[in-house]
């Protein structure tokens, strides 16, 4: 799960990476994950669904890697 700020970094780094092996930025399709708790507070919903998130669907190493560009650790 990134933040809005992770991810424009993310787009920035994809972009620069297609331009640099002259493939059309606007080829590659971004897709972000979006996950609601309208009943939670902001640190209970990031710690239940964050949490569920990259424990349940990442392997360890790539877990540590989303919650580093997260800004989560």
């Amino acid at each position: 799960m990134f933040t809005p700020e992770a991810t424009r970094k993310a787009v920035k780094r994809i972009r620069a990476a297609c331009e640099r092996i002259d493939r059309d930025p606007a080829s590659v399709r971004v897709c972000v994950p979006v996950v609601t708790a309208p009943d939670m507070d902001e640190a209970e919903a990031i710690s239940i669904s964050g949490g569920r998130l990259v424990n349940s669907r990442r392997p360890r190493q790539h877990a540590h890697a989303v919650r580093r560009c997260a800004g989560r650790g």
